[in-house]
């Protein structure tokens, strides 16, 4: 564009340029237009005497009315980039830079980072404008501002968060220290109860002994006719006083052994032992009781056999304990002790035609006193400690014990595996 052309140039146009600036060289004006920032000429009056492209292209208005957007008059600098105020300042300080915000003719803001100044020449001085659009960095910004504002409120509830769990898990900490503090004492009148009972129980077992061996004798001593001659009547009433009399002293062998047991007094008289030997003498010496009730008792032995190392009086006891259970809740059949070794282990299994457990009672059936049915108890034999001092001493031996029954009238079987130890480590 040429000098002439700029002179005609009418004064509501793009780049309106007054006589009062002479330019020698158009390339100075070509040099301006490639600059990306809007640049404003103005005199000291603040009216404009030169707009570069940028300058010519900038729409807004100062104003949030997007019908006013990009009609203000060039001609003047405190409408196109400076408000009279800033003109002010800026005459006062000669030089400013400032920050502006204004709106686009849809609505959008834009925001322009100013810097004016004051220059001086030979021909007079002028105010010097560029406006640069800041609108991408100035919305990066107030994305980062708002980031931060969530990451801080992100935080601090995270921080109240984790106040209230912290709160939450010392409330907790010293209700478990609580609650230990009163198991540990349940413990302590539980262990103090259950030594006293132990107490009580051995005592009055040894306090029974003594008297019930005195009947025994007695009834003994009838029996032989030596105090004089007995009717058939006397006969029987001895002999089923004398059938109560070892009832009752196996009870308190029973009590005596749990006692012993649970004291912690057990002593081990530990030897190689060989099972099939002693159940073939068990099963001997049960076959009788058997026979009393009409009921079967089979011995299966699956050769070959390990002798097993261990206490024999102590698994005799297991060994009688488990077919007496068998006998007294088995009325029709019988039982059959099964022996066979797997992997390691010699396996003893008691199966019965019995009453059978259910599926209810069977976890219940190791602990100390305690009968499936109420009404069984006063129709059978026993206190309920045989297959508790089973266990025990089974453990002790190292081994399992354990029960299994389809259920009510479908029979049990206990089954016992000892392990194979080749010396008395």
């Amino acid at each position: 564009m040429s000098d002439k052309e700029r002179r005609d140039m009418p004064s509501s146009s793009v780049r309106p340029l007054n006589e009062k600036l002479y330019f020698n060289d158009d390339v100075k004006f070509k040099f301006l237009d490639e600059a990306r920032d809007a640049i404003f000429l103005a005199d000291m009056d603040g009216t404009v005497l030169y707009l570069n492209e940028a300058a010519c292209k900038l729409r807004y208005c100062n104003k949030k009315k997007p019908q006013e957007a990009g009609i203000y008059d060039r001609q003047r600098l405190s409408n196109a980039i400076l408000s009279e105020r800033y003109l002010s300042e800026l005459l006062a300080k000669k030089h400013i830079a400032i920050e502006k915000k204004a709106w686009r003719k849809e609505g959008t803001v834009i925001y322009l980072d100013i810097n004016a100044c004051i220059v001086e020449t030979d021909s007079g001085n002028f105010i010097l404008a560029v406006a640069r659009d800041i609108t991408e960095r100035k919305q990066r910004e107030e994305y980062l501002l708002k980031s931060h504002k969530e990451l801080e409120t992100c935080i601090r509830e995270r921080k109240e968060e984790l106040a209230r769990i912290k709160e939450a898990l010392e409330a907790e900490k010293a209700e478990k220290i609580e609650l230990k503090e009163i198991l540990k004492m349940s413990v302590a009148r539980l262990e103090k109860a259950e030594k006293m009972k132990s107490e009580f129980i051995s005592r009055v077992s040894h306090e029974l002994r003594h008297p019930l061996t005195m009947i025994s004798g007695y009834t003994d001593l009838l029996a032989t006719s030596r105090l004089g001659p007995l009717t058939a009547e006397q006969t029987e009433a001895l002999r089923v006083t004398d059938s109560h009399v070892e009832r009752l002293q196996g009870h308190i062998e029973d009590m005596l052994n749990l006692s012993v047991i649970e004291s912690g007094q057990v002593n081990l008289d530990a030897g190689m032992i060989d099972i099939v030997s002693l159940m073939e003498k068990r099963v001997a010496f049960f076959q009788s009781v058997y026979d009393r009730k009409d009921l079967y008792l089979k011995l299966q032995i699956e050769y070959p056999i390990s002798q097993l190392f261990g206490d024999l009086h102590q698994l005799t006891l297991v060994m009688d304990n488990l077919l007496d259970n068998a006998c007294k809740f088995t009325d029709r059949g019988g039982a059959t002790v099964r022996i066979k070794q797997q992997e390691g282990w010699v396996r003893l299994e008691i199966a019965d035609t019995g009453i059978g457990v259910s599926e209810e009672d069977i976890n219940h059936i190791f602990d100390r006193f305690y009968q499936a049915e109420p009404v069984l108890t006063r129709i059978r034999e026993g206190t309920g400690l045989g297959l508790p001092i089973a266990r025990i001493l089974v453990d002790i031996q190292g081994g399992r014990i354990w029960a299994e029954s389809a259920g009510r009238g479908c029979g049990s079987t206990f089954i016992v595996l000892l392990p194979i130890k080749g010396d008395e480590s």
